[in-house]
């Protein structure tokens, strides 16, 4: 039996409620958006975003092994310029001696084009979509599940682990 339009906003309430007040940060595995604009590889992507934008894009740079267990502080980061493509061919001739990331990039800056469909309804927040970040990011980085001090964190994963 399909779900109404009813049964659907219902269900965003209700996990709207449980994200809002979760204790604890907890993963919804497999759980599909269906964002139009990600139905294409994440190489057509960052192609279509090349041809969009135009221009290199400011990527941060720091070695994955600083030699001791200190966090990646972002002030210690250096800034490269690059395709998003060139970035993905880094990656894969990649040493891993070096984190790359495209960071806190924000959604409303994007093309439409690259972001037709982003929609956060289906979690129960229906008009959030230019105020979230992006992230492109190499291999070795590394996110743990935390809570931030302002507003609500939701990461949307769309490629990679």
């Amino acid at each position: 039996m399909a779900q109404t339009p009813l049964d659907l906003y219902t269900e965003a309430h209700k996990l709207r409620t449980l994200i809002l007040n979760a204790r604890k940060p907890f993963i919804l595995r497999n759980f599909k958006m269906n964002w139009k604009c990600f139905e294409q590889s994440l190489e057509e992507w960052c192609a279509n975003y090349d041809r969009e934008v135009n221009s290199l894009t400011e990527f941060e740079v720091m070695p994955c092994n600083q030699g001791n267990n200190t966090p990646h502080w972002e002030r210690c980061r250096e800034s490269i310029q690059m395709s998003l493509s060139q970035f993905l061919e880094k990656q894969k001739t990649s040493t891993d001696k070096f984190w790359i990331g495209l960071n806190y990039q924000r959604m409303k800056n994007l093309p439409n084009a690259l972001k037709q469909g982003i929609d956060f309804s289906r979690l129960g927040f229906s008009n959030t979509t230019n105020e979230c970040n992006y992230w492109l990011c190499s291999t070795q980085t590394n996110t743990p599940c935390h809570y931030d001090t302002y507003g609500c964190n939701i990461v949307g994963q769309v490629y990679g682990r």
